[in-house]
């Protein structure tokens, strides 16, 4: 069986394959063809498993890539944004605040961005018909708003 198992083991293997078979009544070849069939699938279960680790592994770094290349992105966004004259209010399509700028809170007198579309059509939106163009499918609308003595344009696009 060569250098790597040594005689005195060859000579327990058998011994222990002999005395199997006179317990069982099985013979003994049919007793070593069974354990190479177990011996193979459990080095096929740990070859799996072992693969399958090294795979999620590498699917986690992915992930992870992918997270801070967001993020970055997202900083990027945000510094552009706040350094911007205008002000910008972006809702995504559940109607919920994605982004806003500093800008666009001060421009319409508040603390914060109103934190879905809703709100802030109930507030700049009712009276100037920007709502009602939303409804109806317009692509984009605009819309004057009286805030104090000023005067805002609005510029909605989708």
């Amino acid at each position: 069986m060569g250098q790597w198992f040594p005689e005195n083991w060859k000579n327990a293997v058998a011994g222990f394959f002999s005395g199997i078979s006179r317990w069982t009544g099985i013979d003994v070849g049919v007793l070593y063809c069974v354990a190479g069939f177990v011996a193979g699938v459990l080095v096929a279960l740990f070859l799996s498993a072992f693969l399958r680790r090294k795979v999620q592994k590498n699917s986690d770094r992915r992930i992870e890539s992918t997270i801070h290349e967001f993020i970055d992105e997202r900083r990027k966004a945000d510094v552009i944004l706040s350094d911007l004259d205008i002000g910008i209010l972006a809702y995504a399509g559940d109607g919920m605040l994605v982004n806003s700028n500093a800008a666009a809170v001060r421009m319409l007198g508040l603390k914060t961005a109103p934190e879905d579309l809703e709100d802030f059509l109930a507030r700049y939106g009712d009276t100037n018909g920007l709502r009602a163009g939303l409804l109806l499918g317009t692509t984009g609308g605009s819309a004057v708003v009286h805030i104090g003595e000023r005067q805002i344009r609005i510029r909605v696009k989708e």
